[in-house]
């Protein structure tokens, strides 16, 4: 049994959705998590895995590519659905992503290092 613990289904039409997910299981996939990056996409990764017995969802910011966001803002509305929802199973895309991060500033390693501790507090 493969489960896919990283998709992006959400943002896709229905009808595209069921075909990423036809050709998905018939290559043995059988359990999907949808991984929303911020608050705005969290409550549609929810809805998502609750509207499907074979998707659940999670919740992440990415440490490179939302560098320059201000992650710490999702944390309350991440919070309420991990509690809320049963289908929340995970806090994702968690790390330092230094292959990203080589060339920057000191300043941007800092504020990654500072989200994954708040990724690791919001997942305890």
């Amino acid at each position: 049994m493969l489960i896919d613990t990283h998709v992006h289904q959400g943002s896709l039409s229905p009808a595209d959705r069921e075909k990423e997910v036809d050709h998905a299981k018939k290559l043995g996939t059988r359990y999907f998590v949808e991984l929303a990056t911020r608050a705005e996409n969290a409550q549609r990764a929810v809805d998502l895995a609750e509207s499907r017995e074979d998707f659940y969802c999670g919740v992440a910011v990415h440490p490179a590519s939302h560098a320059s966001y201000d992650a710490a803002k999702d944390l309350p509305v991440f919070r309420k659905l991990i509690k809320q929802s049963k289908k929340m199973v995970c806090v994702g895309e968690c790390g330092l992503d230094y292959a990203q991060t080589v060339t920057a500033n000191a300043q941007i390693v800092e504020k990654e290092k500072a989200q994954l501790r708040d990724m690791i507090r919001l997942a305890r």
